[in-house]
């Protein structure tokens, strides 16, 4: 009985989404470092107009705006958008990564200039927000494998009582022997209920963070198990081994029947 299969396959997808969100965390933390390092220039005589990503004027471009996309590109180009699909241009990674805004800002051709102060602040407030998403998303997928664990260890013990006991027949067995195991197939019914249960409850809570916008449970497990045979593979997984339970207390009942 290998029915725990979608749930190691799904602890594995967590594992390499947890790796590649470690390691898109410390890509930003260095694209920080980075962008902490440049200067801020003044626009020629202009005061900044637009709003808080207000494109500067043309001069020093090479140094200020020029020198944070060339640090985005280094840092953040092999992590931006998700682990199968990387943006074609840097404007595309930018407006994917912060805001189409601020890549009109940063990668405006001619238009684009000095790394004014403000600008510079949008940026790092920006890569900050990014940062607490990440971490929440970390938190997230903690609590995902945490779950995970929970479901494992009664269907790991279920699949192995029927791995022991399935080779027997039932004809072989007396009353008392059908009766325990009819017992039996109940306690493991009743666990894998409960265990159902708290599954629920997890995919209905929300994991939150400081400034970011929390990620619901459920919306990252659909996300996470997007191709799998089932969208809740821990859900299917123990529903499958229910009713494998209920399939040999049917049998169990009928000989039971038979001998009383």
């Amino acid at each position: 009985m290998n029915v725990a299969t979608d749930v190691e396959r799904a602890r594995e997808r967590v594992a390499d989404e947890r790796e590649w969100t470690a390691e898109k965390r410390r890509a930003f933390e260095r694209f920080a470092d980075a962008v902490a390092e440049i200067d801020a220039g003044t626009p020629g005589g202009a005061a900044a107009f637009g709003g808080p990503t207000a494109v500067a004027t043309a001069s020093n471009s090479s140094t200020g705006v020029s020198a944070v996309l060339d640090a985005f590109e280094e840092h953040l180009g092999p992590y931006s958008g998700d682990a199968q699909e990387t943006p074609e241009t840097v404007h595309q990674a930018v407006a994917t990564e912060f805001s189409a805004e601020l890549a009109v800002s940063l990668c405006g051709g001619d238009s684009a200039g000095v790394l004014t102060p403000q600008l510079k602040q949008v940026v790092q407030a920006e890569t900050q927000s990014r940062l607490d998403e990440l971490d929440v998303m970390g938190r997230a997928l903690e609590r995902e494998i945490e779950s995970l664990s929970t479901v494992e260890e009664p269907i790991g013990e279920v699949c192995k009582w029927f791995v022991e006991h399935n080779p027997t027949l039932l004809d072989e067995l007396g009353f008392d022997q059908l009766r325990a195991w009819h017992e039996t197939l109940d306690d493991h019914r009743e666990r894998l209920d409960a265990v159902a249960a708290e599954r629920q409850q997890h995919l209905d809570a929300t994991t939150g963070g400081r400034g970011a916008v929390g990620i619901e449970h459920r919306v990252l497990v659909e996300y996470l198990y997007a191709g799998f045979p089932a969208s809740y593979p821990a859900l299917a997984t123990l529903a499958r081994l229910e009713d494998a339970c209920r399939e040999a207390q049917r049998s169990l009942r009928a000989h039971l029947v038979a001998r009383a």
